[in-house]
């Protein structure tokens, strides 16, 4: 079994458009029922599993592993290939499972992915944080740079602490680290 999503994700938008990819091409999806562990590793309700006993597996295995280097086997090609793998190159982490240990992992059959919370208040704002944590958000990124918005890169984590210091932004001191922004989906 292959866990596609859980605590600790790089990008949980990019985790679900990798479920996505894996439904869209017959790949059997399912999701913890409740909130499970392997290897000291937690993984949240909701959390998907990709079993590895379904006819395409070997699909779901070549889009879930890091693959193999076979750059010594190739050597006429102007890049050669290395490893390609769907959760490494979106975004999303990919945690393998042998069977013998997700006895204690509880999923249900999935047809789609979850909601994701996040996204942006209908209320105006000043400014607004996108986490450049997939090619998605790059994407995003780029598109509103594009149309003419300015951006600014955050070195550390800002909390705005009144209006008043609205236009300033406050960093937070050395070793404090406030909460993230969220991207949504």
């Amino acid at each position: 079994m292959s866990s596609a999503c859980g605590e600790g994700q790089r990008s949980d938008p990019e985790a679900n458009r990798l479920v996505e990819w894996l439904l869209f091409n017959g790949i059997e999806v399912e999701a913890l029922t409740r909130d499970g562990s392997f290897d000291g590793q937690s993984f949240e309700r909701g959390s998907y599993l990709v079993p590895m006993d379904q006819a395409r597996r070997g699909l779901a295995d070549t889009a879930l592993g890091i693959g193999v280097d076979v750059s010594e086997r190739i050597n006429r090609l102007y890049a050669p290939p290395a490893a390609w793998s769907h959760g490494y190159l979106w975004g999303a982490n990919v945690v393998t499972i042998p069977e013998s240990s997700s006895a204690g992992l509880r999923s249900r059959p999935i047809s789609r992915p979850g909601r994701l919370d996040g996204g942006t208040d209908s209320r105006r704002a000043d400014h607004y944080a996108l986490e450049i944590d997939s090619p998605t958000a790059v994407r995003t990124l780029n598109e509103l740079v594009g149309e003419g918005l300015s951006a600014e890169l955050a070195t550390g984590v800002v909390r705005i602490r009144s209006r008043r210091d609205a236009g300033r932004g406050k960093r937070d001191p050395p070793g404090k680290r406030g909460p993230r922004p969220r991207s949504g989906g």
